[in-house]
C-alpha cells in the first residue's frame, strides 16, 4: 500500500511536468530562495522528503523537525552555483532540535554574494566595483499532534540588495504537513508565500512530495522520491532523486530536476555522503543544463 502511494505521487507529479513543462513563468525576486541549502538535498534533485537531518528544515520542510531522529542538528554549507554563468557563492548555517519527539525548532541563514560588476556615474566615469548580495535568516516550528503527522509554520526575512542605492526586502512565510507511515515520508503545503517586494513577486510554491525508505539488509538500505513544486507565479520544478546507502556510513546520491521555463532550470546531479560519530560530510555536484559545475559541500553534527 505504501509503495503505491508513492507510485501514484510520482505518477501524478510526472503528468504535471509533462502539463506545465512548455509554460513561461515571470520573473520572481529572491530567487535564491529555492535553492536548497543542504547538499544532500541538492544531489537528490531537491527532493525535501528525502532530507537524512533536520537543521536545514527552516528554509526546506519545516515540519519535518518534529520527526527528527536526533534531539539536535547543526550544519554549515557553501555553494558555488553556476560557475560559468552569472556566478555566485553561497554560505550557509543551520540549526534544529526535537523535544520530546513531539515539539521541533529550526532556524538557518543564508548570504548569497553574486558576480561584481563595474559602477559608472552619468559621465561615464568608473566608480569601482558592486557586489550584488541576497541575505535570508529563517525560523520555524512543528508540532507532531498524532504519532504519524506534524504540522509546520515558518516565517523568513529575505533581502535582495542588487546596487548600493537599490534592494528589496520581503518577509514570506511557510506552512506544511509532514506524515510518516513506516518508511513513507510525505509532505504538502506552501512555502516562501508573501505579498512581493517593489512590485515583483516571491517564488511561492505549493509543494508536494513524497520519499520511501527500504532496507535490503542489515547493511544495505536504499531510498527515491519525488518532490513538486508549482510556483504561483507560473511554471514548475519537479525532482526525482533517489540514494543508496551502506553500513549508515557511506550514502551515494543521484537525481533529475525537470523545470518549466523561469526559475531553476533543467539539471542532473549526483553527489557522495559520509557519516561516522555524529558528524557528517555531504558533497553535491551538478551535471547538466546551464547550471552544471555547481559544486556544494557541507559539514553537520547530530546527536
Amino acid at each position: 500500500m505504501k509503495k503505491r502511494i508513492l507510485a501514484i505521487t510520482v505518477a501524478l507529479a510526472a503528468a504535471a511536468a509533462v502539463s506545465y513543462a512548455q509554460s513561461t513563468s515571470q520573473t520572481a525576486a529572491m530567487e535564491s530562495g529555492i535553492i536548497p541549502r543542504d547538499p544532500a538535498v541538492l544531489a537528490l534533485a531537491g527532493v525535501e522528503a528525502l532530507a537524512e537531518h533536520s537543521a536545514w528544515a527552516a528554509p526546506g520542510n519545516v515540519a519535518s523537525t518534529a520527526f527528527s531522529q536526533h534531539s539536535f542538528d547543526a550544519a554549515l554549507s557553501a555553494q558555488i552555483w553556476n560557475p560559468d554563468g552569472t556566478a555566485s557563492q553561497l554560505y550557509n548555517a543551520g540549526l534544529a532540535c526535537n523535544l520530546k519527539d513531539k515539539w521541533g525548532f529550526a532556524a538557518a541563514v543564508s548570504m548569497d554574494r553574486g558576480e561584481a560588476y563595474q559602477v559608472y556615474d552619468a559621465n561615464g566615469r568608473s566608480l569601482g566595483d558592486y557586489t550584488p548580495s541576497d541575505l535570508e535568516a529563517a525560523f520555524g516550528a512543528s508540532w507532531r499532534f498524532l504519532d504519524f503527522l506534524s504540522a509546520g509554520v515558518g516565517v523568513k526575512y529575505m533581502k535582495s540588495s542588487l546596487a548600493s542605492d537599490y534592494s528589496l526586502s520581503a518577509v514570506a512565510f511557510d506552512a506544511m504537513l509532514n506524515a510518516v507511515f513506516g518508511g513513507l515520508n510525505a509532505s504538502a503545503g506552501i512555502v516562501n508565500a508573501g505579498g512581493g517586494a517593489d512590485g515583483y513577486d516571491l517564488p511561492s510554491s505549493v509543494r508536494a512530495a513524497a520519499a520511501y525508505t527500504a532496507a535490503l539488509s542489515e547493511k544495505h538500505a536504499v531510498k527515491a522520491g519525488a518532490q513538486l513544486d508549482y510556483y504561483l507565479v507560473g511554471g514548475l520544478n519537479l525532482g526525482l532523486g533517489a540514494q543508496y546507502c551502506y553500513a549508515d556510513f557511506v550514502s551515494v546520491r543521484a537525481g533529475y530536476n525537470l523545470s518549466s521555463d523561469g526559475l531553476l532550470p533543467s539539471y542532473a546531479s549526483v553527489g557522495l555522503g559520509l557519516k561516522y560519530a555524529g558528524f557528517g560530510l555531504d558533497a553535491a555536484y551538478l551535471l547538466s543544463g546551464p547550471l552544471s559545475g555547481t559544486i556544494s559541500a557541507g559539514l553537520r553534527y547530530s546527536f
